[in-house]
């Protein structure tokens, strides 16, 4: 599958909701490939593992020597050493195997979302959290009236976030914020984006995110928050240089 976060970003579009849900990630392997640069140094091949919840070793049966060793040294030099691996030993007769992927996927789920509640609870409130300043902010209240968008940065606690806010008047293109913000790799990510086919919330932690439409929002908020700070620049300069590029 080419750009698989382009399409996972698609198929968890409102459109698709109510067609089916997207319960887990399973990305199959074959570890001979490890051994072969033209698909350990693929930018795809490293995002087809990159998102996968677990990754599962196939045609286990055609190896020949240390493949599995190599595919999991692989996986730990992409920083995947988290990640589920499972082997599947017997094709066509394994396939109890995607039974206990799903288990699997769901439990480091629940744990990845768990270590984030826990993280973000010691967050302190950012400065503009939805609907709770507009009557004791107007310095950024003025400011969003006279150019259309404000900007806040804040640090504290070991965290860095940035923040914005778009006048309801700016309408963004749904499918351009979709692709940028599912490209964003930072450790929380939310907003609330007035689209012109309608309004929608994002939620995103790790690599998953979540679209949810809205009945209604007085204007579009971004908010990124990542204990690097080098990362969360450098996803400001790409929603800079994409997303806000008219925006700046």
């Amino acid at each position: 599958m080419g750009h698989p976060k382009e399409v996972l970003a698609t198929l968890q579009q409102p459109y698709y909701q109510d067609m089916f849900a997207m319960q887990a990630t399973l990305t199959l392997v074959d570890a001979r490939t490890v051994a072969q640069s033209r698909y350990r140094e693929n930018a795809i091949y490293q995002e087809q593992l990159s998102i996968a919840d677990v990754i599962i070793a196939t045609k286990t049966d055609l190896y020949k020597g240390d493949e599995q060793t190599q595919l999991k040294a692989y996986l730990e030099a992409q920083g995947l050493t988290n990640t589920p691996l499972l082997v599947l030993k017997e094709p066509l007769k394994d396939l109890a195997i995607f039974g206990s992927a799903q288990r699997c996927a769901e439990r480091q789920r629940s744990e990845k979302e768990h270590e984030q509640a826990k993280i973000f609870s010691q967050y302190p409130q950012h400065e503009l959290p939805h609907g709770s300043t507009h009557d004791t902010s107007p310095d950024w209240q003025r400011t969003l009236e006279e150019k259309g968008a404000v900007m806040i940065e804040n640090a504290a606690q070991g965290f860095y976030s940035q923040g914005w806010v778009f006048s309801g008047s700016k309408i963004f293109n749904f499918k351009k914020v979709m692709n940028v913000l599912s490209g964003i790799e930072t450790d929380r990510l939310k907003a609330v984006m007035i689209t012109e086919k309608g309004i929608f919330g994002f939620n995103k932690v790790d690599n998953a995110i979540t679209c949810t439409e809205l009945d209604e929002c007085s204007d579009s908020r971004l908010e990124i928050i990542d204990t690097q700070q080098d990362r969360v620049t450098t996803a400001v300069r790409k929603l800079q240089n994409t997303l806000f590029a008219q925006e700046a």
